[in-house]
């Protein structure tokens, strides 16, 4: 039986550690207004529902249900079935609120059988009245017979309740049981990355340092500037780059210093970072809270990226040191004559080991931890599995690593961006000739780049953060790399990891045979008089469109894939 518990915080623990079954748990994707993306609406003339943007527990947005009958009992609500295994024992938690004295919420858990045939409901309890987001969580063991659990969540009427009376939910977590709270939240692009950035500026009660080498979104610079307006202590860094785009002029007319690498030596190498800080600048070490990622909040830009927010005093204030060291001063205002950037910074940090939440966590600076080689040392040291998504990947000495744990049967597999995979020094073109399962991405929205910088070492360690992974980013740009202890966060990596290799043509696990992707990348051109596409020392001829070639070739631009080589582009004259 469910043993229920309910708790009301004023604070918000957002999940378990353990994977999430459900899909659009935060209800932060809708189809349209009265209906949240993967949750079934049960019966609309019971029960109204509806888009909530207005008081939510965590990201953006909460699911409204409206009770639109009269009388005591349940009446309808929303639902989403997930696979489940028997024997297995599952928690649920759902956030509520809860305001009005004749309407409540009541969360269930109905077990079915594979054939989807109802075997039993359990029920999780119902809200209190209270104003403020409470939780209600509880726990069962799955039926020997079941297959699939349904998570419905629906409103019920107390006496002489009356229609037009609604509770409120947000945040919901079905999974299997572990007793452990976790408050890490990662994100990705699906999730909306700069709808939770703003979430996150709009929580800030005290500070927040953004440190961010592109972020034209208007919506991300409001944020900032209400904050900014509410008294929030704002600092802001960009690349020098930067200094004459639109949304710089934007925070600084508003008032928000925004200081960059301009003044400094090697400004023409990148201030690269993307993490932002909240609340650091108070007494109270229990708002301190982290964002990091590889994502650049651009207007009109959609590309694969990441996001995790960490409730770590500790963390964060090790990436404050790094702000600070670059901003010259503890203070409001920048100091010229103090900030350090590139290769003039030091390593600050009186450790590089932290724990979050009983998990393990390293974190590094570059240049002064050159953090391509700290990747380059973790991938030497696969025993069963490397997987990885980035943009830029042209160090040799991670290439060769990758390699010697492929030559070694070590599973090496991986998706390269396609506009960077250009570069002649793309250690794309050291691991494919050689066998190497890697890919060339197909990300079908915004601009198609896969912008991540992530890896996933034998199913147990995440790398993640700015620093794509090359010469620069060891040796110049300023970059940060974490490196993450925890298989339930590796499993999510792995599965976006996974995620992007499927996109581009690839199968999990991976194949040898799949590095024979067409290539579509433009290298020195050589002359070729007209001819057939068949090749006397074998090998592969496309079509700019990435088409296979076997016949005559007319006037163009082909590519041709030789063996052992890399692949050439070549001009075709009539």
């Amino acid at each position: 039986m469910f043993s229920a518990r309910l708790l009301c915080l004023s604070t918000l623990a957002v999940a378990v550690v353990a994977a999430n079954l459900l899909q659009n748990p935060g209800f932060e994707q809708w189809n349209d207004d009265s209906t949240p993306s993967f949750w079934t609406v049960e019966s609309r003339t019971r029960t109204g529902v509806y888009l909530e943007t207005d008081t939510v527990a965590a990201g953006v947005s909460a699911c409204r249900l409206v009770r639109r009958v009269s009388g005591t009992g349940n009446n309808a609500g929303v639902l989403q079935r997930v696979p489940v295994l028997p024997g297995r024992r599952y928690e649920l938690s759902v956030w509520a609120w809860d305001d009005r004295e004749d309407v409540l919420l009541r969360p269930y858990v109905t077990w079915r059988s594979p054939d989807s045939s109802y075997i039993r409901s359990k029920s999780l309890g119902a809200t209190a009245d209270s104003v403020g987001w409470q939780l209600l969580t509880g726990s069962d063991t799955a039926p020997p017979d079941s297959g699939f659990a349904d998570i419905i969540l629906r409103t019920y009427g107390t006496t002489n309740a009356v229609p037009g009376n609604r509770v409120l939910v947000d945040e919901v977590w079905f999974g299997t049981a572990t007793g452990s709270p976790d408050t890490v939240r990662l994100w990705f692009t699906s999730d909306s990355l700069a709808r939770q950035l703003i979430a996150f500026f709009d929580s800030a009660r005290v500070s927040i340092d953004y440190c961010c080498y592109n972020s034209s979104r208007p919506d991300v610079s409001l944020a900032l500037i209400r904050a900014h307006n509410r008294g929030v202590r704002v600092r802001v860094i960009t690349d020098n780059t930067r200094l004459d785009d639109q949304w710089v002029a934007y925070l600084r007319g508003s008032g928000i210093i925004v200081w960059s690498d301009s003044g400094s030596s090697g400004s023409s190498n990148y201030m690269h970072h993307k993490f932002a800080l909240r609340d650091l600048a108070d007494a109270d070490s229990t708002n301190d809270w982290l964002w990091n990622s590889s994502y650049n909040p651009n207007d009109g830009e959609v590309n694969a990226d990441y996001a995790l927010e960490v409730p770590s005093s500790e963390l964060a204030r090790a990436f404050r040191l790094e702000f600070e060291q670059m901003w010259g001063d503890t203070g409001s205002i920048p100091d010229p004559a103090r900030a350090r950037f590139h290769r003039t910074k030091t390593d600050v940090l009186p450790t590089h080991e932290f724990t979050v939440n009983g998990r393990r966590v390293r974190l590094y600076f570059s240049p002064q931890n050159r953090v391509v080689d700290t990747i380059s040392s973790l991938a030497e040291q696969a025993g069963r599995e490397l997987g990885f998504a980035v943009n830029a990947f042209t160090y040799d000495v991670l290439g060769l690593a990758m390699l010697d744990r492929h030559q070694h049967g070590i599973t090496v597999f991986g998706t390269f961006d396609r506009a960077n995979t250009g570069d002649p020094a793309s250690q794309f073109w050291r691991l494919r000739p050689e066998g190497v399962p890697v890919l060339i991405d197909s990300y079908p929205f915004g601009s198609g780049t896969v912008h991540e910088k992530i890896m996933v070492v034998d199913s147990a360690i995440t790398i993640c953060g700015s620093a794509n992974w090359s010469n620069n980013a060891n040796f110049s740009n300023d970059e940060n790399t974490l490196i993450i202890y925890d298989e339930t966060l590796a499993a999510r990596f792995l599965a976006e990891i996974v995620a992007r290799y499927c996109e581009a043509g690839g199968t999990y696990p991976p194949a040898v045979a799949e590095p024979n992707q067409p290539i579509l990348v433009h290298y020195p051109v050589g002359l070729s008089s007209p001819g057939r596409a068949g090749l006397a020392d074998g090998g592969d001829c496309y079509d700019v469109l990435g088409r296979r070639v076997t016949g005559p070739v007319r006037a163009g631009v082909y590519f041709l894939a030789l063996p052992g080589r890399r692949p050439q582009s070549v001009v075709v004259l009539r």
